[in-house]
């Protein structure tokens, strides 16, 4: 969050598809072997926790 260039990159992907893309190509720019299933999780994960967090009283 605090790279704003990487922000503008990854905020610059229209679809679920392209951030995935996005993150493993650049998590292997740096080293890191990221897989869509990883990625899959994640994301999960972060939508129920916003969703328990706004929805659930």
């Amino acid at each position: 969050m605090e790279d704003s260039g990487l922000m503008r990159v990854l905020t610059s992907a229209e679809t679920e598809a392209e951030l995935f893309a996005l993150v493993i190509a650049l998590g292997r720019d740096r080293g890191l072997e990221i897989a869509v299933a990883q990625l899959e999780e994640i994301a999960r994960a972060n939508r129920r926790a916003w969703l328990e967090r706004w929805l659930v009283p």
